[in-house]
């Protein structure tokens, strides 16, 4: 009887082990290894609650990589996967705390949430990011250098702005950032 609940035991901390690995692999983009925009989502919302709570900052970084649909077509598929793999890891290799979360956002977006972070330091962190991409050196046969363009928005814990609206402010900020070149 006892080897039986000792092996209960072991089978249920095999279940909980694989259903952990199951969760984690599910919020992770399989191509860039970045979080999923569905992850996104869900700590965005629990981030922004949190901000309400404690009246913190919350700051948004939204990337795109520029002209990638034309790199794209000119350079075919394996080099624009090269290309988001090699953003991604440089976004991520910039963040400097556990807390930061970035995310493939979409196609050739990402996405960089930082609680607790100011527009000022979003701003240096934006900056940052985009100075390293372009330092990747990443280009295709015409010389074409990859590069980013990146919009930020940031609340402090307001409830008369909703999380859409802020994800809404930097999607303009980053057209803005793309047509200023």
């Amino acid at each position: 009887k006892l080897r039986a609940m000792s092996r209960i035991a072991d089978m249920r901390k095999e279940l909980e082990a694989a259903s952990a690995r199951l969760k984690r692999l599910s919020s992770i983009d399989g191509l860039t290894q970045l979080y999923n925009r569905r992850h996104f989502d869900e700590v965005l919302e629990l981030e922004w609650s949190r901000a309400e709570r404690t009246q913190e900052p919350l700051s948004l970084i939204l990337c795109d990589i520029d002209h990638f649909k034309a790199f794209n077509d000119n350079y075919g598929h394996i080099a624009g996967d090269d290309a988001l793999v090699k953003t991604s890891q440089t976004i991520m290799h910039t963040l400097q705390r556990p807390t930061d979360l970035a995310a493939r956002y979409g196609g050739e977006e990402f996405s960089v949430l930082l609680p607790n972070t100011d527009a000022k330091g979003a701003l240096i962190l934006a900056k940052r990011i985009c100075s390293q991409i372009t330092e990747l050196k990443i280009v295709g046969i015409s010389s074409e250098q990859v590069t980013v363009s990146a919009g930020l928005s940031m609340c402090e814990g307001d409830k008369s702005y909703p999380f859409d609206q802020m994800i809404q402010s930097a999607v303009e900020a980053m057209g803005k950032a793309k047509i200023a070149g």
